[in-house]
């Protein structure tokens, strides 16, 4: 019988080198098929050549059937789309399950292979992007109503039937609508809300005049509105406390521009912007309680944290928005002693922390206008009473304590604030506070367009001949069409150096005192005819002789004029009244070493260290003004050194630099530092003073001069080594171990 072949050139090879195998190699390849019998070409196929097309009868195929009954190994794992294998069959499945809505639709593509090989098990379903495509369609297919598979194969839009899942598109009860095609009242209100949100998020003392204008312009015609904006506004005022005061101003504003509505219920009051603001003030005020309540509740203790620390935010922002209303008189002193009497709570009760905390915040934040208040004065005395025996109550937190204590010390300073209140401030206030901190003079006023010379050098305007020669245009008589007559540039418009702006200063100084000499000589007849001469109409009270003090500091730690300081100080003696020339010059050091704490800077330290130098070289300041002027801050640095923790330091170079200039003895250094509880206060200052001193006595000078006063250093700084820690240590630290060797 013939053999059949697959291919020209005789042999029944399905590649090139005879023989049936499929390796590469060729040769007795049959044997694995029909146990080694061997197929002859055709006559026909032979004739063929290598690039014609070759085709087959159907009965010639048939003859493989029976030879070829096993598939080989080399095509069962073949993706090839023309055999028929594992493989295959369940690509050809998956295909068929897409095309109706279902398995295609997970991104598997036509022949790819989804089995692990070491397991032969199913890979999950890898999500491509043609795979995504793929589900998409699967899914259309499902829920959109038509038949259809992936992406990668054709797709059958052919309709479900009614009665299938998914057929028909339900339509949601509330489906989404843009804000553009809502109608109604809704449309209106959301609209007023989002531009009052848009001012409010913009709003700053800059742009305030500015925004308010557009604030005010906002259409809010109903009750519902007005409620709706004061929530937007007193929210947005108890997340920023440090503003509270600009949203007040804002609802003062708004108070008088915004009408009046008729009342929610028959025989109510009329609904007011100052009746709402109120009335949402103190729902959150009486709520507070209830709101740390519910804190209880809540087990995690990050969720805690969080929502304890807005519950507080909340609650110290209504009490500062309380104060700042008070203050645009929206809010009657009654209503404001009452707030205070409920934290307070009953006398021979502790009221909470938070209770006391509030007060505190509150006090500060009124408490100026409660004490010039007729009304007000013994209830605050009252307050304050209560506020001392907080402070002495242990049972209290140490924060709360001292939080008490900072209230009564700033009734006690006249309410000035020891360091400046943060708030905040127009950019031509920060720029103007920082020219003056750097001391720099305002910059002169320049001519940005200078004109040149017209005539004599060759300059003119242009068309002064046509306007006719000299004498009556623009240009003729060297008179410019822009600015005038021409001014050559000079000296005096380029910036102007340390030395000049120091110069520029003292004459502005010498013309300020000039002038106040001569207003006082000229007003001094009219105020009293028991009294003559000019003395008697200068004369200044202590508080005012303090204001002139801390002037008087500010511009020397910027021009550094020892003299000039001095001499303001000798002019303020004989004009004093209700003191003694020896407690104002106490009072001075007591004030420059409170400058000094303040700056927390050790130039202004090394600058004041100077100035009280120069006061005892020149005879006008003695031991006992040093002696009481630093001993006042020193007594006090267990609680400085909290707040301050450069006190120490800064301290003992003031102490260091008087007692090295001979203004004060190491027994002052001791007996101040025996009023320091905390020993690593003590130590610091101790050490920080020693430490300026060695460096113009050597430690032999400075030990002898330590023992000639009796003064044991030893002893002085030796604490309790388990919470003070050995001394030893330290004082090697410090260089000054041979003090107490």
């Amino acid at each position: 019988a013939e053999a059949p072949s697959l291919r020209p050139g005789g042999g029944t090879s399905l590649r090139p080198g005879g023989g049936m195998s499929l390796r590469p190699g060729g040769g007795g390849g049959m044997n694995a098929w029909t146990g080694g019998s061997k197929v002859k070409a055709t006559d026909r196929s032979s004739d063929k050549s290598a690039s014609s097309v070759i085709k087959y009868e159907l009965e010639f195929l048939l003859k493989f059937q029976e030879r070829c009954s096993t598939i080989p190994m080399e095509l069962e794992h073949s993706t090839c789309e023309a055999v028929l294998n594992d493989m295959n069959k369940e690509a050809m499945e998956a295909e068929a399950a897409g095309a109706s809505g279902g398995e295609a639709g997970r991104g598997k593509k036509h022949g790819e292979e989804t089995r692990d090989w070491s397991t032969r098990k199913e890979l999950p379903p890898v999500r491509s992007e043609e795979g995504a495509e793929g589900g998409k369609g699967g899914a259309r297919g499902g829920s959109g109503g038509y038949r259809g598979g992936g992406s990668s194969g054709p797709q059958d839009l052919t309709l479900l039937p009614e009665d299938v899942p998914g057929a028909k598109i339900v339509k949601a009860a509330n489906p989404w609508k843009p804000r553009n095609t809502a109608s109604g009242e809704n449309d209106e209100a959301d609209q007023v809300y989002r531009t009052v949100k848009g001012i409010l998020n913009k709003i700053t003392p800059e742009k305030f005049d500015r925004l308010m204008e557009q604030l005010e312009s906002v259409n809010i015609a109903s009750a519902e509105i007005l409620d709706g904006v004061i929530t937007l506004l007193f929210d947005k005022a108890v997340a920023e406390p440090t503003f509270c005061w600009l949203y007040a101003e804002t609802c003062a504003r708004l108070a008088k521009k915004t009408p009046e509505f008729p009342p929610a219920k028959e025989g109510g009051k009329p609904q007011t912007f100052r009746r709402v603001l109120l009335n949402t003030c103190q729902k959150e005020f009486e709520g507070a309680a209830q709101a740390r309540a519910t804190l209880t509740g809540i087990a995690d203790p990050i969720e805690y944290e969080l929502a304890e620390r807005k519950v507080k935010m909340r609650t110290l922002g209504n009490i500062k928005l309380i104060g700042e209303l008070y203050k645009k008189k929206m809010i009657m002193e009654m209503i404001l002693n009452s707030c205070v009497t409920e934290l307070f709570g009953k006398p021979k009760e502790i009221p909470p922390e938070e209770n006391v905390e509030a007060v505190c915040h509150l006090l500060q934040t009124v408490g100026k206008q409660l004490d010039s208040s007729s009304k007000s004065k013994a209830a605050m005395d009252n307050y304050f009473a209560r506020l001392s025996q907080l402070a002495e109550n242990f049972k209290l937190n140490s924060r709360i304590r001292f939080l008490c204590r900072d209230v009564i010390d700033l009734r006690q300073n006249k309410w000035v604030p020891r360091r400046e209140t943060l708030t905040a401030k127009k950019l031509d206030d920060i720029h103007a506070e920082a020219a003056a901190a750097l001391g720099l003079v305002a910059p002169r006023e320049e001519n940005l367009f200078p004109e040149g010379p017209n005539g004599a050098d060759g300059w003119e305007v242009a068309g002064a001949k046509k306007r006719g020669g000299g004498g009556g245009g623009g240009g003729g008589g060297g008179g410019s069409a822009l600015s005038g007559p021409y001014v050559p540039a000079t000296a005096a418009q380029r910036m102007p150096t340390q030395a000049e702006q120091e110069q520029e200063i003292q004459r502005q100084l010498q013309r300020q005192r000039a002038k106040a000499a001569a207003t006082a000589t000229a007003a001094a007849p009219a105020e009293g005819d028991a009294e003559t001469g000019p003395a008697a109409a200068k004369q200044i009270t202590v508080e005012e002789a303090k204001s002139k003090v801390k002037s008087m500091l500010d511009e020397y730690v910027s021009v550094l004029d020892l003299k000039e300081a001095l001499a303001c100080i000798d002019e303020m003696l004989p004009l004093l009244k209700d003191t003694s020339a020896a407690d104002f010059r106490s009072a001075v050091v007591a004030q420059a070493v409170e400058f000094v704490l303040d700056k927390s800077a050790e130039k202004e330290c090394d600058a004041v260290a100077k100035l009280l130098v120069h006061f005892h070289k020149k005879g006008s300041f003695v031991e006992a003004n040093f002696d009481s002027g630093l001993g006042e801050s020193i007594a006090q640095l267990d609680d400085l050194g909290i707040d301050i923790p450069m006190a120490p330091k800064l301290l003992g170079k003031l102490t260091s630099a008087v007692i090295a200039a001979g203004g004060l003895q190491f027994t002052h250094l001791a007996a101040q530092a025996k009023h320091v509880e905390d020993q690593l206060y003590r130590r610091d200052f101790v050490a920080s003073t020693l430490k300026e001193v060695k460096k113009d006595k050597p430690i032999p000078q400075l030990k002898e001069a330590l023992k000639t006063q009796s003064v044991d250093i030893k002893e002085l700084l030796t604490g309790e080594e388990e919470f003070d820690g050995p001394l030893l240590p330290f004082m090697e630290k410090n260089g000054l171990q041979a003090l107490i060797a």
